[in-house]
């Protein structure tokens, strides 16, 4: 099979040797995807960290505090997208994150 990138061509635009350009607008999209979650990860670990060194205290405190291991807790860190509702809605609760009017996490 001939293929254009990451495309398979197909019979016709082998026959006419003519290459049709495809938008990439789902790469695209995914990509942007992929660059708000990466951000909003950053975010994250910066609040956590930020938290923990203005209140002295410890992941090992944090962990205790939302109900896990700190070992768990680290890897939630490096990976926030495998973290548990419960794990999240605690760590935002202790951070003060919570908006009081709506209960809504806040930026």
């Amino acid at each position: 099979m001939e293929s254009v990138g990451e495309r398979v061509l197909l019979p016709e635009e082998r026959r006419n040797g003519s290459v049709r350009s495809v938008p990439r607008v789902m790469l695209g999209e995914e990509m942007r995807r992929a660059e708000r979650s990466r951000r909003a990860d950053d975010d994250f670990r910066a609040r956590v960290g930020s938290y923990l060194a203005v209140t002295g205290r410890s992941i090992t405190d944090l962990a205790m505090i939302i109900g896990v291991s700190p070992g768990t807790l680290y890897n939630r860190m490096k990976h926030p997208e495998d973290m548990r509702l419960r794990e999240y809605r605690r760590i935002c609760e202790e951070l003060d994150l919570v908006n009081q009017y709506n209960g809504r996490v806040t930026k």
